[in-house]
């Protein structure tokens, strides 16, 4: 289980920049909830149909510097529902959120390297390092 590494919060400026880079059009709520099931799930990406904003559910016990690459990845997964015209990224892979495989099964393995994920994860080690979502609270 992380551990909480200081207090963070969402830059609502560096949040548009975000949506603005990536193309995303529709709201973005983002919710700290330590209420995750696994502890292999920091961060977790949804749609609300109804309301037609994207969720957006992290970890707060994160550091500052791995809240900030969680939200680029989500963000992504949001970009891809609205590029895909399928608000509902999370589970193209199989995976689902309901019953997280252990890290360490071939499950979770296959799961990283769906496309979905890789390209997640090239937003995520792309955009992070330049642009600060999650900045520290003072």
């Amino acid at each position: 289980m992380p551990r909480s590494r200081g207090t963070w919060g969402i830059a609502p400026d560096a949040l548009r920049e975000a949506k603005d880079t990536l193309g995303i059009r529709l709201p973005v709520a983002i919710r700290n909830t330590s209420s995750l099931e696994s502890h292999t799930i920091l961060g977790l990406y949804s749609f609300d149909p109804d309301a037609r904003v994207h969720l957006i559910q992290i970890d707060p016990r994160l550091s500052r510097r791995h809240a900030n690459r969680i939200l680029w990845h989500e963000l992504a997964h949001a970009a891809q529902g609205e590029r895909l015209k399928r608000r509902q990224v999370v589970g193209l892979g199989g995976y689902d959120e309901r019953r997280p495989p252990l890290i360490s099964s071939p499950s979770f393995r296959r799961y990283w390297k769906e496309p979905y994920e890789r390209e997640a994860r090239g937003v995520e080690r792309r955009y992070a390092r330049h642009v600060d979502i999650a900045v520290r609270i003072k």
